[in-house]
């Protein structure tokens, strides 16, 4: 049994406040990026307030699956509850993945 989030989009109940930020590695072997991208065109197709963001997995082995995005994913959480702007968290993630 998977939990598709696309599945529950319109679950989503916008506010001022809620921003959506969709992280994925185009390289990813567990979860295809064009998945993430299916992802933010629903939320942004429903007007939330939705950003699509590529990132570089901190696995990088031979045998990586470039998937190891949740520690990024909990830093972009805590930059978000700290009041970091969305300007400044996109480019935190970008200086982290090049």
């Amino acid at each position: 049994m998977f939990y598709d989030p696309i599945d529950h989009v319109d679950e989503i109940r916008a506010h001022p406040k809620l921003r959506i930020f969709v992280v994925g590695d185009p390289r990813d072997k567990a979860v295809p990026f064009r998945t993430q991208q299916m992802y933010y065109e629903a939320l942004t197709a429903k007007k939330l307030d939705a950003y699509l963001v590529t990132a570089k997995s901190a696995d990088t082995g031979p045998t990586s699956q470039f998937h190891a995005l949740a520690p990024l994913g909990m830093r972009m959480a805590g930059w978000c509850a700290s009041g970091a702007s969305t300007d400044d968290i996109l480019k935190r993630v970008q200086a982290e993945s090049q």
